[in-house]
């Protein structure tokens, strides 16, 4: 299983990056400023407020930042729960148990997606 939930949100998180390359306009920074989109090219889009708003706030600069702390967590996800590693000792169980409930969460964000996989749902604790 861990195989390939690390294989699925890395896939989610290259198409995030590639995403945000894609709408990186000179440094990347989008502001909203009343019904419209402004990128830093001068370019406006006009939206709806909600949307300008939404749009600026998910800024290519954000998403890639985004991105690369959510590849640390997957990373240390992986360290934490690889071969080798001893999970009997309480500190690297609750360590590996942790990082798995944020892994899991990371790919419940798309768990709309065709490949996602119902086993990697987080299961409530016990009396929630």
């Amino acid at each position: 299983m861990t195989d390939s939930l690390v294989a699925f949100i890395h896939a989610r998180l290259d198409e995030d990056m590639n995403l945000a390359l894609d709408c990186i306009v000179e440094d990347g920074r989008w502001r909203a400023e009343r019904t419209s989109l402004v990128l830093d090219t001068g370019a406006e889009i006009r939206v709806h407020l909600a949307i300008a708003d939404h749009m600026a706030r998910h800024d290519p600069a954000r998403v890639i930042r985004r991105v690369e702390a959510h590849r640390a967590i997957v990373d240390a996800y992986t360290e934490a729960t690889g071969p080798g590693t001893d999970t009997q000792g309480s500190f690297v169980s609750d360590r590996a148990t942790g990082l798995s409930i944020a892994v899991k969460q990371m790919a419940a964000e798309h768990s709309d997606h065709p490949d996602y996989e119902a086993e990697w749902s987080v299961e409530p604790e016990p009396g929630s």
